[in-house]
């Protein structure tokens, strides 16, 4: 009924009519990678359920907090070269076999430092006591790496049938691993750290057959295109490690003044109401591409600005019902030792419903190469978030950690739009606010039988 909704209203919209936006091209692509994420989605839950019952909060929370360390160095590792590959893959002037050789450059150089990196840091905050589990956490990045930068090539080729097996293939791998490490072989976190290391590896070595295999490779360096994937990957790199702090800073601090058990109920509910952001990542997926290749920035803001309102009021519904059923399903699902996470999704319900917005525009202004706006908004936002999070976690333990997320996500909403406006020199009326004319379409939809 929802994709329905979509497909009609957007049909419907006097933007895309005056426009002549390709609509039924931008819907095709964007339920390809809806129905990827939402196979990779529904599996991921699966296999949540399984770590959830068999490692129980504590086991839960002492995996969630190894994982800290390898995702942030990842989210800088990545030195946003699968943006910057997009941007320059779509630019005429630079061929597809000079792009990719110099990717491959930079992965291994990356791959090492990253690795060397993460080890160190590991040892030294005595995160974990034998060498063989942070060796296997770290081989963690190099993997994910390739995936990432094999996904910006697919993407700036628009080639969704590849990219979208790079999302629901590692669920796959994962939920059989779960079962036979944790489950059968009782390796516990182990085995859960080797399941999540074995699907990427898989998945790499897949995505390094397919680009191979479509487009030349030379293995040889160029120092121009490299600085230039660097340069242009720094800001988006810079801006997607703030973002991402954003997002796991809160259990660095919970470590600090809280147990494992509700680090493993918090990141639990963190986990599970992020999926409300299913259908507005997939649609910046495609928007992120459709902006680099296109000729014409009002059609692509015209889409933009549509597609922005569908995804809020979708996402809304999808709150409401969360706020509802949270209550009814955590404990059957996992388990009473996690109803607590309830709670945590109840109170980060109003900030993952704002940060729609954010995710939406910030897919076009990535797509025309300003990432630097993410930057501008998210320093700001991650502070507002350390103090929050020092302030209110002693005397309110993880909803203190909500409270605080809640508050930079509103702040990096109000600083996107502000940014955004700029950009486009729109009124904030209709970037914000739903038309008669759109309300009045909505209606007759919503009629239809």
């Amino acid at each position: 009924m929802c994709l329905k909704i979509v497909w009609l209203w957007v049909c419907h919209q006097k933007l895309f009519i005056q426009s002549k936006i390709d609509v039924g091209s931008f819907f095709k692509n964007f339920l390809s990678v809806f129905l990827s994420n939402t196979t990779s989605i529904a599996l991921n839950f699966l296999s949540g359920i399984l770590l959830a019952r068999l490692l129980g909060a504590e086991g839960r929370g002492l995996l969630s907090t190894l994982l800290v360390v390898p995702t942030i160095i990842f989210s800088i590792a990545e030195l946003g070269i699968k943006q910057s590959a997009i941007y320059h893959l779509s630019n005429t002037m630079n061929s597809t076999k000079d792009v990719i050789s110099a990717m491959i450059n930079i992965f291994l150089g990356a791959s090492i430092i990253s690795f060397i990196a993460c080890f160190s840091i590991i040892f030294a905050l005595n995160m974990s006591s034998s060498v063989m589990l942070s060796l296997l956490i770290c081989l963690f990045i190099p993997s994910k790496l390739w995936i990432s930068y094999s996904s910006g090539i697919l993407l700036a080729k628009q080639s969704y049938k590849e990219f979208n097996h790079l999302n629901w293939v590692p669920p796959v791998i994962n939920c059989i691993g779960v079962i036979v490490l944790v489950h059968y072989l009782k390796m516990e976190v182990v085995g859960a750290i080797l399941v999540l290391l074995a699907s990427n590896l898989f998945l790499s070595i897949y995505a390094f057959i397919i680009i191979t295999k479509r487009y030349e490779i030379e293995f040889g360096v160029s120092i121009v295109l490299i600085k230039s994937l660097l340069k242009k990957g720094f800001v988006y790199a810079l801006a997607l490690f703030f973002v991402q702090l954003n997002y796991k800073l809160d259990i660095l601090l919970l470590d600090r003044w809280v147990s494992s058990a509700e680090i493993g109920n918090y990141t639990l509910g963190v986990n599970l109401v992020e999926q409300i952001w299913l259908v507005p990542t997939a649609i910046g997926t495609v928007i992120l591409a459709r902006t680099a290749n296109s000729k014409n920035s009002l059609e692509n803001t015209n889409e933009v600005l549509v597609i922005l309102k569908i995804s809020f009021i979708l996402g809304f519904f999808m709150c409401f019902l969360a706020y509802f059923l949270a209550p009814i399903f955590i404990p059957i699902i996992y388990g009473k030792e996690f109803s607590s996470s309830v709670l945590v999704i109840q109170y980060l319900l109003p900030g993952i419903l704002i940060f729609v917005i954010f995710k939406v525009l910030n897919s076009q202004l990535a797509g025309i190469g300003r990432p630097d706006i993410a930057l501008k908004v998210f320093i700001p936002a991650v502070m507002l978030n350390i103090v929050l999070n020092i302030i209110l976690i002693p005397s309110k333990g993880v909803i203190g950690a909500a409270i605080a997320t809640n508050v930079s996500y509103f702040a990096s909403v109000v600083l996107i739009i502000i940014f955004y406006r700029r950009i486009h020199s729109l009124p904030y009326k209709s970037i914000i606010m739903i038309s008669k004319y759109e309300l009045q379409q909505f209606y007759k939809i919503l009629k239809i039988k």
